[in-house]
């Protein structure tokens, strides 16, 4: 595509206004909701710049696209369920003290298993299979307490683990319930013989 020198102006001054919009954002969330987020600083980071990264020769609807996910993604950090991390952990502390204070190790250990998964592959298949094998892991450590607390986290573990476990009775219908719930956002609509 040639373009004119008025078209290359007017394009760099439209990427730095978008780039421009992504470092903004960045910052804003690190000052006021990285410390409450479940996500870590590389992992925001790195959305942005998926987002900022338009072709050689991206046309104005790339541009557009970029927009709006940015835009879609600060909705996303701001507004939506970004505490996944310290939901799952409060629902299985007696004491919002401990919650806390397991929270902040597990912010970590998150953030190192994201780094590690980061540096160990670049492709997300790979990194899906790492994730379910680390959640059978986990799985495993459940399956041998005596009480399991009723949450998606723990069901999520104990149902990847293979049929020769024998699972607790509340699990099926968890899962069940759980898939239809999440399901459900994606359009889907709930299966009668479930």
């Amino acid at each position: 595509m040639r373009f004119t020198n008025k078209e290359k102006q007017k394009r760099y001054r439209l990427k730095k206004k978008l780039l421009e919009d992504g470092n903004k954002l960045f910052r804003e969330w690190e000052l006021k909701k990285m410390e409450k987020s479940s996500r870590s600083a590389r992992e925001v980071k790195a959305s942005i710049d998926a987002i900022l990264a338009l072709p050689k020769e991206w046309t104005e609807k790339d541009y557009r696209n970029a927009k709006t996910s940015l835009t879609s993604l600060r909705f996303e950090l701001y507004h939506e369920g970004n505490l996944d991390l310290q939901n799952d952990i409060a629902a299985v502390r007696p004491t919002p003290a401990e919650s806390e204070r397991a929270t902040k190790t597990m912010k970590k250990a998150y953030t190192a298993l994201v780094q590690t998964l980061e540096l160990a592959s670049s492709d997300p298949y790979d990194e899906a299979a790492a994730v379910i094998q680390i959640a059978r892991y986990v799985g495993r450590k459940l399956f041998n307490l005596k009480e399991v607390p009723h949450n998606d986290p723990n069901a999520f573990c104990l149902a990847l683990l293979p049929q020769n476990y024998l699972k607790p009775d509340w699990l099926e219908e968890y899962m069940q319930n759980l898939v239809v719930k999440n399901c459900h956002n994606l359009g889907f609509r709930k299966v009668d013989n479930m």
